[in-house]
């Protein structure tokens, strides 16, 4: 959004962000309280002591064993204080919305639900965004492999995961000189078309890709292949503006620098 590029709806099943000062004067930002992409059908709400463990679905008994009231391992134990119930709707029910470029979803909510209310709209969807759990934490939780079967039955492939969380069985109540992050926790697994797919995308839709995965993800590599789909002389002059490629073509005899050599391959004339 700060890039003026994204337009944005976010359900927001805790009430969280609908209560963030500021948010409200982002004009490409649309937050929809109290409500979680799912099936259609309402599902409870977990409302707990410790807002971290809260979530649409149930926190395993271990979680909030394992959790306190805060953060503070004084402030008491945590325990679930109620549960609402409110309304979901499924992502191909959404009227209005036309196209949805990019999907995140967090692992917190039923996101088997999620993926088969949107089976349609997913399977004209570019890029996944979907944090997976490896030490579960609430029932219901859709594991890789459940994410990857559906994703894979609407045209995805995995690309990778990122931004994952470890915790160490390290001692924490001692100075340690160094320390070590081992057991995975959870991870973003990042989905994008296959190349079938690709090769029967418009090239508008092809940059837009490109553009994410270069700005948000910086996988310069993937962005490449999707100039490449669209535009292999766009995609080449991407090479030599990321420093990949050297500008000068040794094989000419004489050489003229011109700014054609530090192009914006993502300027607006290429994305309409």
């Amino acid at each position: 959004m700060g890039l003026e590029t994204f337009s944005v709806v976010c359900f927001d099943p805790l009430n969280k962000l609908a209560t963030t000062e500021n948010l409200s004067e982002i004009n490409e930002l649309q937050i929809v309280a109290n409500t979680t992409l799912g099936d259609g059908l309402p599902v409870t709400r977990y409302d707990c002591l410790n807002e971290t463990t809260s979530a649409t679905l149930k926190p395993l008994p271990e979680t909030i064993a394992n959790t306190y009231a805060t953060e503070k391992k004084n402030s008491g134990p945590n325990t679930i204080l109620i549960q609402p119930a409110i309304a979901s709707i499924a992502l191909d029910d959404i009227e209005g919305l036309g196209s949805v470029d990019w999907v995140l979803l967090d692992e917190y909510n039923n996101n088997v639900n999620i993926l088969q209310g949107g089976r349609q709209t997913l399977q004209q969807t570019l890029l996944v965004d979907a944090r997976i759990p490896f030490q579960m934490t609430h029932e219901g939780q859709a594991d890789f492999t459940i994410m990857s079967h559906f994703l894979t039955s609407y045209g995805f492939r995995f690309v990778r995961f990122q931004n994952s969380v470890s915790k160490t069985h390290l001692p924490t109540d001692i100075y340690l000189e160094k320390k070590q992050f081992s057991d995975l926790l959870v991870s973003s697994a990042l989905f994008i078309p296959t190349d079938d797919r690709l090769a029967t995308l418009s090239s508008n839709d092809l940059f837009k890709l490109g553009f994410i995965l270069h700005t948000v993800y910086k996988l310069k590599d993937l962005a490449y292949k999707m100039l490449h789909y669209a535009n292999p002389t766009l995609a080449k002059e991407y090479l030599i503006a990321e420093g990949f490629l050297w500008p000068v073509d040794e094989t000419e005899t004489e050489f003229t620098l011109t700014a054609s050599y530090s192009p914006d391959i993502w300027a607006e004339s290429h994305l309409l």
